[in-house]
């Protein structure tokens, strides 16, 4: 009997996983139809701030972009890796083909193109911005799995392949989609350091965490959830008493400190130029947080967080994603593990936070869709559960939820 049930149960794992990889399909169409939007007209300026600051990088061979107001530093490097390659890559395919022989003729025949219109530039950066969508999506699936089964991971995956909102800046280069992947999987990795105190998952929390401030400044939100379960943590070790907890923490003894210090080194080792010409990241952060740009200045009183909740409905596809997402935060209290917590209570904090803020963005929602759809997951099928103990006729419950 045994034997069968672990049959069956392999069965369902592989068809579980086919059924993730065609939804991870199902998202790169939905995505790259449309990548090439306005291409080789610019509708959205933060591109350019980004793609220059990486041709910056490889054409001034200086690791100074710019460029720091976000800051997105690690995106203006990574990009300029990309973008290195690719030329190569052409450089490479030409030769062969006998068009150019020698990387000056190169340059001279295909430089000056790519300098009036620089298209293949856009369109390369923007399908790395999609693979951090789809990386994210993937991150959904495997989180969601270990802790609710395969069935809500599938359609946590399945709701954020589908979220509008999520599909529309894959298609750009803004800092937004990879500084929702990191903060995902910082917290994922800190959910996995509470259950199963691994130095290692903290480890990962931490520079995760450190990457998510260095790709955009309103990510710093991230960092509370890790002092708090640093603090915890340090907590249930009793280092708090005796007078030691001071000592231990100089000598970076304390999940406090080692977080403090990783997080830092983190974000100096990714951005190291907001340090070293700070006068330059001063201005160019207060530049980007004025608040007088029409259309997108703060609304009176609490207006900017309805403002929020109203785009993050329409961005999540409606309503119903959005009840869901509330009734699977109160399914996860319900269920008294602290650890998952950090499932709605992140969401909850950035969303207070972001809208606080001088402006209001729908772009700066990114890093609270990757929870919603697993909260969105879990409430409607702890939801569909409830219904069946109540009227195990499969059509009626069905009925009711639609």
């Amino acid at each position: 009997m045994d034997l069968i049930q672990q049959e069956k149960q392999k069965v369902r794992l592989r068809y579980g996983n086919c059924f993730f990889i065609g939804v991870l399909f199902y998202a790169a169409f939905v995505r790259i139809i449309g990548l090439d939007f306005g291409l080789p007209f610019l509708y959205a300026y933060d591109e350019r701030l980004l793609v220059n600051g990486a041709i910056h990088v490889i054409e001034n061979q200086s690791l100074n972009p710019p460029w720091l107001g976000w800051p997105g530093c690690i995106l203006m490097y990574l990009l300029a890796l990309v973008y290195a390659c690719v030329v190569l890559v052409y450089f490479l395919f030409l030769l062969l083909q006998g068009t150019v022989s020698s990387w000056s003729e190169f340059i001279a025949q295909v430089g000056k193109d790519w300098d009036f219109n620089p298209v293949v530039f856009y369109y390369s950066g923007r399908w790395v911005m999609l693979l951090f969508g789809l990386a994210t999506i993937a991150a959904v699936y495997w989180f969601i799995k270990k802790r609710y089964g395969g069935k809500t991971a599938l359609l946590a995956s399945a709701a954020m392949a589908v979220f509008p909102l999520h599909i529309y800046h894959c298609r750009l280069i803004r800092p937004d989609i990879p500084s929702a992947f990191f903060i995902f999987l910082s917290l994922a990795f800190l959910v996995r350091f509470q259950e199963r105190s691994s130095f290692k998952d903290f480890l990962l929390a931490c520079i995760l965490g450190g990457l998510a401030v260095s790709a955009k400044y309103t990510s710093i939100v991230v960092v509370l959830p890790v002092f708090i379960v640093s603090l915890t943590k340090d907590a249930e070790k009793e280092r708090l008493l005796g007078g030691r907890y001071f000592r231990d923490t100089v000598r970076f003894r304390t999940y406090f400190s080692r977080a403090c210090l990783i997080l830092f080194l983190t974000f100096f080792i990714s951005t190291p130029y907001v340090f070293l010409d700070y006068q330059k990241a001063i201005d160019q952060l207060l530049f980007e947080a004025q608040g007088d740009r029409i259309g997108v200045e703060r609304l009176p009183g609490l207006q900017n967080h309805l403002w929020y909740l109203q785009a993050m409905q329409q961005g999540m596809g409606g309503f119903f994603f959005l009840i869901f997402s509330i009734m699977g935060g109160l399914f996860i209290y319900r269920d008294r593990k602290t650890a998952r917590y950090w499932m709605f209570l992140f969401p909850i904090l950035f969303y207070v936070v972001i809208g606080f803020t001088h402006l209001r963005w729908d772009r700066w929602l990114m890093p609270i869709f990757p929870f919603a759809a697993g909260l969105f997951a879990v409430g409607f099928l702890r939801s569909r559960d409830w219904l069946a103990a109540l009227h195990p006729t499969k059509g009626w419950r069905y009925f009711i939820l639609s």
